[in-house]
């Protein structure tokens, strides 16, 4: 049953993200179950966007953010580790500094980012990970994203694709499964 854009929800419950196609790599789907999905009160990294010497972000926003189980991060991560990754198009590596002006990488990552991904995985450990809105990603991703702390895996929920943004200020956009068939 389609409910907005690309979402489905197949018939045992899980949520179901796809390209404009219908395609997922094979064996590559990231289906992240109901039950997967914790509340963003027990978040450890809240204080990230409720705090004015980070971010305050509007509530709307913070109801969007969809904190995963641990459990289902690790396994997602394992999953991803093993995959082929290779730069999708020359040009997807990007030097961000403290002072990169944010609307600039904004445009990079809205130029980079599949527009049929209503949503997007961030994984900040394997045990830390939240389904947050595209467009609340790209407009606010340095609130998502700490230099010199966080080395921040961003996902399309079908795995077709990766964004690496390393702590030291280099981000990568990767084709996950290369190499595969479709």
């Amino acid at each position: 049953v389609v409910v907005a854009g690309h979402k489905a929800v197949a018939a045992d419950g899980r949520l179901r993200r796809s390209p404009p196609n219908g395609k997922a790599l094979a064996g590559h789907d990231m289906l992240v179950n109901v039950e997967d999905i914790t509340d963003l009160a027990g978040f450890p990294l809240l204080w990230r966007w409720t705090q004015e010497t980070h971010a305050m972000l509007e509530p709307d926003e913070l109801a969007s953010i969809r904190p995963i189980r641990p459990g289902k991060a690790r396994s997602i991560c394992q999953r991803i580790a093993r995959m082929p990754r290779v730069p999708r198009e020359p040009g997807e590596r990007r030097l961000v500094r403290a002072d990169t002006d944010r609307l600039v990488v904004g445009q990079w990552l809205q130029d980079r980012v599949p527009e049929y991904e209503a949503e997007i995985l961030l994984l900040w450990d394997q045990d830390t990970g939240a389904l947050v809105p595209r467009r609340l990603f790209i407009d606010r991703w340095d609130d998502f994203w700490y230099p010199s702390s966080d080395d921040l895996g961003v996902l399309g929920t079908v795995g077709e694709w990766q964004l690496e943004m390393y702590h030291h200020g280099m981000f990568e956009f990767l084709a996950l499964g290369a190499g595969q068939s479709r």
